[in-house]
Formats: structure tokens, C-alpha cells, sequence
């Protein structure tokens, strides 16, 4: 099995968008490699507007961004059962 790294600046550099991708990208070869099913969140978040989807903190999901989410993962679920 291939192994898969990124580094640890301790900063806030892990969030940028390239970073985030890449360890998106290696999240899902893990879950192809186990079958397991992977909600892709983050390309909901980015193919919308997310600012609008982000509470104050800008961090977390807001109630909209919630329902984002939820909705996803919805999808996924209601076809395995």
C-alpha cells in the first residue's frame, strides 16, 4: 500500500485549500482501499457559495451549513438501507 504524508507546519497553513485536497485526496484512497462509503462534504462547500454556509468563526458549519451536510450524508445513507 502506497503511504500517504503531510507535513505539520502548526499553523494555519494545513487549511489552505491545496493542503485540504490533498489530504481529501488520501482520505478518499483510504476509503476505495477499505470499501467504504466517503461523503464529500468539502466539494459541496466549495462548488456553493461557503461563506454563507460558515458561522461567525468562520470554522464551523452554520445552520445552513448544517443542512449542507446533513443533506449529504443523507443521500449516502438512504441508498445503503
Amino acid at each position: 500500500m502506497k503511504q500517504f504524508a503531510l507535513k505539520n507546519y502548526g499553523d494555519r497553513k494545513l487549511r489552505l485549500n491545496k493542503n485540504v485536497e490533498a489530504y481529501n485526496k488520501l482520505i478518499e484512497n483510504l476509503a476505495q482501499i477499505n470499501d467504504c462509503k466517503l461523503v464529500d462534504i468539502y466539494s459541496a462547500y466549495i462548488s456553493k457559495s461557503y461563506k454563507n454556509l460558515l458561522s461567525k468563526t468562520v470554522c464551523n458549519p452554520n445552520e445552513k451549513g448544517h443542512q449542507l451536510i446533513f443533506e449529504k450524508i443523507k443521500k449516502v445513507i438512504e441508498v445503503l438501507i
